[in-house]
């Protein structure tokens, strides 16, 4: 007869990834944390991933260990101190409470610009360390934030309108309220990040109105909307700068983040949050089918050199791209047979998202000769 004493199993592999979280890091006032920066070893197959949240107010758990070194209720703790003269240990926990943000996407390099709500006084920062091999492992090394004085207490903003339709240049209004108290510098440039290129069609401050030309400078690009407005924005009564422009939808839930900037320090940079849930995010009329048009032209077309009709132009517009992927034309002959694959082009620069695309078709097959008819 064998009485079991001990059971001991040994497993294979190893532990993909393992988390940690900060305690909670008390800035000691609402500050404008910037960005967030590391230092890490990562060998190939090996990654470090940051995530932060962000809040102002806490709440504290308080958790009571009597003698027998087990949680216990107050009730019990209480008892004991009045019979032993000494209990447990009693520790204080302090939470982040209904008000704080949920946790960030991973921050995509270090030094990028901090991705939770902000000003703030207080933040977690969760780190995840992965490994691919039971050999291989990284290396955190450090953690650094980055922030500075507020250029304002509170920045909210929404946009008008937040439902539109699909591939249509529509007008837009964004509304940025802030909130000054004490010494806040204020700011006097505001960055947009736009899904198109934008036109500005008029900027708002206070009771004054500017169109484009008296701005002391506008850029557009094909992802942002960067203005220097006139005036200062901090004294005005109120203080709310509205900017009209226009610009092209194609992406349902498409966000307009906004940024604020105090051009006398370039480094003072203050996102702008959203004044309700949903208030900078624009959706798209329902619209069905990935290709709700598609235009050939000319629908005859004759390649011979001659110089008429000579090419066929396939245009089209792709819907519902949620990650970026390769956009193609398969030309078929009679018996359903794929004679050439072409490259589309987005004719917005977005090649591989939502948009309007053209193909271009002279009438060769792959290897460059041309296919009689049909």
């Amino acid at each position: 007869q064998v009485n079991m004493a001990e059971i001991q199993a040994f497993g294979e592999g190893f532990v993909p990834s393992a988390s940690m979280t900060s305690k909670m890091i008390n800035l000691g006032s609402s500050r404008n944390i910037t960005s967030l920066a590391w230092k890490a070893d990562t060998p190939a197959g090996t990654a470090v991933e940051i995530r932060t949240r962000t809040g102002d107010t806490i709440e504290e758990i308080t958790t009571h260990f009597c003698r027998n070194g087990l949680e216990c209720t107050k009730r019990d703790w209480d008892k004991e101190v009045s019979l032993f003269k000494s209990s447990g240990p009693v520790i204080v926990q302090q939470m982040p409470d209904q008000s704080w943000s949920g946790w960030s996407r991973p921050y995509a390099f270090s030094g990028e610009r901090f991705l939770s709500p902000s000003p703030k006084a207080r933040l977690l920062i969760e780190a995840r360390l992965v490994s691919q091999g039971p050999t291989i492992a990284p290396t955190l090394r450090g953690i650094t934030l980055f922030h500075a004085d507020p250029l304002a207490r509170e920045l909210t903003a929404f946009i008008e309108p937040r439902v539109v339709p699909l591939a249509t240049p529509t007008d837009f209004s964004i509304t940025i309220q802030p909130t000054f108290f004490g010494g806040q510098s204020g700011f006097d440039q505001v960055l947009v990040a736009t899904p198109l290129q934008s036109e500005l069609l008029a900027v708002h401050v206070g009771d004054q109105t500017f169109e484009p030309g008296e701005l002391d400078s506008v850029y557009t690009s094909p992802d942002s909307l960067w203005l220097d407005l006139p005036v200062h924005v901090r004294v005005q009564q109120p203080p709310t700068v509205v900017i009209d422009f226009r610009t092209t939808i194609f992406d349902d839930n498409t966000l307009f983040e906004t940024v604020v900037i105090d051009s006398r320090d370039a480094e003072q940079v203050q996102p702008v949050e959203a004044s309700f849930a949903g208030a900078t995010i624009v959706r798209l009329i329902e619209s069905s089918g990935l290709l709700p048009e598609v235009a050939v032209n000319p629908p005859v077309f004759t390649p011979n050199g001659d110089g008429a009709n000579d090419e066929v132009r396939i245009e089209f517009l792709v819907n519902r791209l949620n990650s970026v992927r390769p956009v193609t034309v398969g030309i078929f002959d009679v018996a359903g047979r794929l004679v050439v694959e072409l490259d589309a082009r987005e004719i917005h620069d977005r090649t591989g998202k939502s948009g309007r695309y053209v193909a271009v078709w002279q009438g060769l097959d792959s290897s460059g000769r041309l296919l009689p008819p049909g």
